[in-house]
């Protein structure tokens, strides 16, 4: 499964680094004004503030895609879930979260994916994993309709 991160998302995120592209140019800004001596920090202000905007600009590119190996997300950062080692997935306040052994908890924000599409991607993603070893649990999710069906014995 591979499919584009939802518009909520999208704008979540372009919101986001609109916010840290103003910041880093007015720190660099702000920077060099005070002291020229601070050229490189400014600079690297500045070259922070360009990626963040570039970043922004090529939002057709923000995915989630899911292998027999792992789960990749990849908006305003890249999250990459391996399923080795996993021991449980679980749902809570929006937030899916995957459990490792010694203790190591990892997590992505459920509206990554688009909420049409969320149903088909926890079935897809169930399918990839080994109940044998993985404790699976949709039952806290946030979404009403998710809800409804774990309810109704979907």
């Amino acid at each position: 499964m591979d499919t584009a991160v939802s518009l909520k998302r999208k704008k979540r995120v372009v919101t986001y680094l609109a916010l840290e592209t103003i910041v880093m140019l007015f720190a660099g800004i702000v920077l060099y004004k005070l002291t020229p001596h601070a050229l490189f920090p400014a600079a690297a202000y500045l070259f922070g503030a360009l990626d963040n905007l570039l970043l922004a600009l090529v939002k057709a590119s923000y995915r989630v895609a899911l292998s027999s190996k792992a789960l990749i997300v990849a908006d305003r950062e890249v999250i990459v879930l391996y399923f080795t080692g996993l021991r449980k997935v679980s749902i809570h306040q929006q937030t899916v979260y995957f459990d490792y052994i010694k203790n190591l908890q990892l997590s992505f924000p459920l509206d990554c994916i688009q909420e049409e599409s969320q149903e088909e991607f926890f079935e897809m993603l169930e399918a990839q994993l080994d109940r044998d070893k993985v404790f699976f649990s949709k039952v806290a999710s946030t979404n009403a309709a998710t809800v409804e069906k774990i309810k109704a014995g979907i």
